[in-house]
């Protein structure tokens, strides 16, 4: 049985950490838009895409 819960409890300690993964996300006139194939991957390079993206009417970017 301590076995069973060691198991359980490895599980769930790395699913929270792929669970809470922070990403860009945009949204293009409401549309959600996916950004994963565009290579942000930290909040610098997303910041550096709002700043972009904040003169383009219609497209809104946040880090999540």
């Amino acid at each position: 049985m301590k076995k069973l819960l060691a198991v359980v409890a490895v599980v769930a300690f790395c699913a929270s950490f792929t669970s809470c993964k922070k990403e860009c996300e945009c949204s293009v006139l409401g549309i959600k838009t996916d950004l994963s194939s565009a290579g942000i991957d930290t909040k610098e390079e997303c910041d550096d895409y709002v700043n972009v993206a904040k003169d383009m009417p219609g497209i809104k970017c946040s880090w999540k």
